[in-house]
């Protein structure tokens, strides 16, 4: 024990000697200096030197700027949120901008498929497009899809049958189909009421209901055309009307031309007569020759045996020689002959038939 406290004093009288040597004449010499302490982004470092001696220097480190970098961003899946961009600080973590959540985006399911049937229940399958969830859901039986056919096509008096077969599992069922009746297009002038459908008939035909127009007039010397129509379905046909002269005593009463000879003759008669006799209604007729020329056949006369009252009340009985001619236009001319023979020279005897003086007597015989 005493030796110890010996050797602790002797220590301490050396220590003391030596101090007071170094304060006297001793020049320190540091060394490099040494990080005691970082500086950091909020708060200064400090650094020391030290002398052999064991004197020691310190100083202070300034404080460090911060070093800011970004945070990534991690976007949203279907069922994981995401983050938003952020800065912090890498030395002190300090943050500059706080990172928000990005709500997770949930599936977006597409219909993949129905295992249903119109037989058994199924599934529906879903399945999402971002990452391929696949998710399903129970399906009820569906309808049958029929589709129709007719077995026995329904009549006018007799029911058809209709049969619907499904186009997946084949089931079918039988349908009636009524009776349609009588579909009657209405009768015509040919044929009864009749069915088109079963070519039943009721009734009779209506027939024709024609009536008649002029179509084209009848002349002296062409025919006409009346036509006859059906007022209901126009069928139609024509009938002739006959062209002729109207002739009476010998002269066309439409046309005004003579029918012949004969005809030219009456009236050449009758207007010789009316401009030669005082009483022309005491005209008797006796006898009447016709003469046509040998050459030409457009010139001919008469030859009259009458009678008629004189001025004195008595008949005297006399002879008329009347020259015609055909002027070539339907029309003739005629004068008085004062004697026969000019006439018996150049023209040919006809002899005159009893209805040809009939024709005249109606004129001049009272």
């Amino acid at each position: 024990m005493k030796k110890t406290i010996i050797l602790s004093f002797v220590s301490v009288v050396l220590l003391g000697l030596l101090l007071a040597a170094c304060s006297i004449s001793h020049t320190h010499e540091f060394g490099e200096w040494v990080t005691v302490k970082s500086a950091t982004c909020i708060e200064e470092g400090v650094e020391e030197r030290t002398c052999k001696c064991g004197e020691k220097e310190t100083r202070s480190i300034g404080v460090q700027s911060h070093n800011i970098v970004k945070s990534d961003k991690v976007d949203p899946t279907c069922t994981e949120k995401g983050k938003t961009e952020g800065t912090y600080c890498t030395i002190c973590g300090t943050i500059f901008t706080e990172s928000a959540d990005i709500p997770e985006l949930g599936h977006n399911y597409e219909f993949v498929q129905d295992t249903a049937t119109c037989t058994a229940e199924g599934f529906k399958e879903y399945k999402c497009s971002v990452c391929g969830d696949v998710k399903q859901e129970k399906s009820d039986k569906k309808a049958h899809s029929y589709q129709s056919t007719v077995v026995k096509a329904a009549g006018c008096t007799t029911d058809g049958v209709k049969r619907y077969t499904c186009t997946v599992c084949n089931d079918s069922y039988d349908e009636t189909v009524k009776a349609t009746g009588h579909k009657f297009k209405s009768a015509t002038c040919t044929e009864p009421k009749k069915c088109s459908v079963c070519g039943l008939t009721e009734g009779n035909a209506l027939g024709h209901d024609y009536k008649s127009s002029i179509t084209k007039q009848a002349t002296c010397t062409s025919d006409g055309v009346e036509t006859f129509k059906c007022s209901r379905c126009n069928d139609s046909y024509t009938k002739k009307i006959p062209g002729s002269h109207d002739f009476v005593d010998g002269v066309c009463t439409k046309c005004g031309n003579y029918d012949d000879y004969l005809g030219c003759a009456i009236v050449a008669v009758k207007s010789y007569f009316q401009a030669n006799l005082k009483n022309p209604n005491s005209l008797q007729l006796h006898s009447i020759k016709y003469y046509v020329g040998k050459n030409d056949k457009s010139y001919f006369y008469l030859v009259v045996e009458y009678s008629a009252m004189n001025g004195f009340g008595g008949y005297n009985r006399d002879t008329a020689y009347i020259y015609i001619h055909n002027k070539g236009d339907g029309t003739f001319g005629y004068s008085p002959y004062s004697t026969s023979n000019s006439a018996t020279d150049s023209y040919s005897s006809k002899a005159v038939t009893y209805s040809d003086i009939s024709r005249f007597t109606d004129y001049y015989y009272s």
